[in-house]
């Protein structure tokens, strides 16, 4: 779908942009942020702001601006469920393009955002992928962790934002030879439980050790 025409001088337009796009990338950040737009959005709708649109647009501005400070992904992707559709956010809340519901829509739409976000990580991510069927899903999960900088080194292991609103973060190390990280995930591919991070070539990796393995050959290239 093609960009929508945004008027000049039309904060209730502008404001109504800013409130998709933040409902999504403020989840990321708390779930009470990304409620709180959600909830502006709804108001918009049912036309229950205009009055005070000018202020809230100055808060949604301000919000923006502290996110991309941040380093997150500057666009999203929009569950629009009363449409059944994925939308592509751009760096203000239009939208781009238009995906199909259900999971292959879903994944396609986080293809084409990586691609544009961090095109790098998303190759080594796809080729993991391909090479390791198994790793379906985490790969993808593991590029939109490293887009948005959510890898830290610190001292002899690297902490690892979590994708989930208000957890706290993981723990990624390399003892003897052996990766492991402190998820759930990683603990049950350890323990043999189903579901499980896959074992590759004698490693068991979840979503944030392929990150960090990710994010280290980017630093080698130095393309982080």
């Amino acid at each position: 779908m093609s960009n929508p025409i945004i008027t000049q001088n039309n904060p209730l337009r502008e404001l109504t942009d800013l409130a998709r796009l933040l409902s999504v990338r403020g989840s990321e950040r708390t779930v009470d942020d990304g409620a709180h737009w959600a909830r502006i959005l709804a108001h918009i709708k049912d036309g229950q702001i205009n009055g005070t649109a000018p202020d809230l647009l100055k808060d949604a501005r301000q919000f923006l601006a502290t996110l991309n400070h941040n380093g997150h992904m500057h666009t999203a992707i929009y569950t629009d469920q009363p449409h059944r559709r994925y939308l592509l956010l751009d760096p203000v809340g239009r939208p781009t393009q238009e995906f199909p519901w259900g999971r292959q829509g879903k994944q396609a739409a986080q293809i084409v955002q990586l691609d544009q976000e961090a095109p790098r990580a998303l190759h080594l991510a796809l080729r993991a992928q391909r090479r390791h069927p198994k790793l379906t899903g985490r790969a993808i999960r593991a590029a939109q962790i490293i887009a948005n900088g959510g890898i830290k080194y610190k001292n002899d292991h690297h902490i690892v934002t979590s994708q989930r609103a208000n957890s706290l973060p993981y723990r990624v190390t390399c003892e003897d030879g052996q990766v492991k990280c402190t998820c759930k995930d990683w603990r049950n591919g350890h323990a043999g439980k189903t579901p499980g991070a896959p074992t590759i070539a004698g490693q068991i990796v979840c979503k944030h050790a392929l990150a960090v393995e990710i994010y280290k050959q980017l630093q080698k290239e130095g393309t982080t």
